[in-house]
């Protein structure tokens, strides 16, 4: 059985967060997005996520500065890293990244991320 999380989903591609976000409801999650990092911190104050999922390159802030943020702000207990690339991996697991994941992903490994697995 699968424990509802409050999902924050930060992507500034369209297509791309309202797939990621349509996913992670259709795995029975309730979920916030936005295409901005400035949107995503305003946002989550009233969300308060229990997860959020964040692309690293947003056309204002970048994503690394966002999971600063969040911590700092919501406590977001679980962070996750969202990038085109392995190449900034280890950096985001040194900003404090729970997890990193490439796009396109899929729903067995998303779900997994979700739970904390």
């Amino acid at each position: 059985m699968v424990v509802p999380q409050r999902v924050l989903l930060v992507d500034d591609h369209d297509d791309a967060r309202e797939l990621l976000s349509e996913l992670c409801e259709v795995l029975g999650h309730h979920v916030a997005s936005a295409a901005t990092g400035h949107e995503a911190l305003e946002l989550a104050a009233t969300f308060l996520p229990t997860v959020a999922i964040v692309d690293l390159r947003l056309p204002d802030i970048d994503g690394f500065e966002v999971a600063q943020k969040l911590r700092a702000r919501s406590g977001c207990p679980r962070l996750i890293a969202l990038s085109g690339s392995i190449e900034t991996r280890s950096r985001a697991l040194e900003h404090g990244f729970d997890d990193y994941v490439i796009k396109p992903i899929d729903a067995k490994r998303l779900q997994m991320l979700i739970s904390g697995g």
